[in-house]
């Protein structure tokens, strides 16, 4: 997450990023996490935040994350300045990885995590039996 788009794109535009984004397309396996709901608790990246991007996701519907990517809960990407900010792997990249892996805990992150799947952007989950349960619950 950059301060500006500008600041991103002097980044993703730098040749030792375009290493990075050739890595990206030669991933056999990809293990991400699946973030939740915003919430107050703390996390590395999401403390980058400002109140105007927590008050537009929250606007916007946001369930959750993935690789620093937003979406509500039909699997909609939520687009614009944000997005716009941020340094990620693209979806459309991470849907071509052979093996992508999900992992996540918590009954908060159902919404998130039915999402993922209904956008079929994952192989395999990792999850804990209560998710799990809730999961399959709001699956039917």
């Amino acid at each position: 997450m950059q301060e500006s788009k500008y600041v991103r794109d002097g980044i993703i535009n730098a040749q030792y990023f375009q290493i990075i984004q050739h890595c990206w397309d030669q991933l056999d396996i990809a293990f991400v996490g699946i973030g939740g709901p915003l919430t107050k608790t703390t996390s590395r990246w999401r403390n980058l935040l400002t109140d105007a991007d927590r008050a537009i996701l929250q606007e916007r519907g946001a369930v959750g994350d993935c690789c620093c990517t937003f979406y509500d809960r039909t699997g909609k990407i939520l687009t614009g300045e944000l997005l716009d900010r941020t340094i990620a792997i693209p979806f459309a990249k991470l849907k071509r990885v052979p093996q992508t892996v999900g992992v996540a805990r918590a009954l908060a992150k159902v919404p998130a995590i039915k999402a993922l799947l209904d956008m079929q952007l994952l192989n395999t989950l990792i999850i804990d039996e209560e998710t799990a349960q809730r999961l399959l619950t709001v699956a039917d």
